[in-house]
């Protein structure tokens, strides 16, 4: 495969949209496999969510573009599934008011953070 394509691969996995679309995808897979697994039709879970069967449709095959949190809680609350929407935790977080620390918060889950770390000692010059 050609170098610079790869790199436009690459470059393209980096993009929000990419990601958000990514998400979707997976999200619909689960819920088709549970879909299958309830044994209800397209119909069913139109009803179950208060929509039209064309919408149901239109949502699993992917060409619905506008996946709202209420769509996904719909489909989670229809297909009797817990739908957890995990809130974004930030990579690090720097302080340098005074140039002599930096604090790095502690995260749920996180095994390091809260801890000030000497910046002129841990820092070449």
């Amino acid at each position: 495969m050609d170098s610079s394509f790869k790199q436009y691969i690459k470059d393209l996995e980096n993009t929000p949209e990419f990601k958000a679309e990514w998400r979707a995808f997976g999200f619909i897979d689960v819920c088709v496999e549970r879909i299958d697994s309830l044994g209800i039709t397209h119909a069913e879970l139109a009803r179950r969510m208060g929509v039209e069967p064309p919408y149901i449709s239109q949502l699993l095959s992917g060409t619905y573009s506008n996946m709202t949190l209420l769509t996904l809680q719909k489909l989670a609350d229809a297909l009797e599934f817990e739908f957890e929407f995990a809130y974004p935790r930030m990579k690090k977080e720097i302080s340098l008011s005074n140039y002599q620390e930096i604090t790095v918060p502690q995260f749920a889950g996180d095994d390091v953070g809260g801890e000030a770390i000497d910046f002129e000692s841990n820092c070449a010059a």
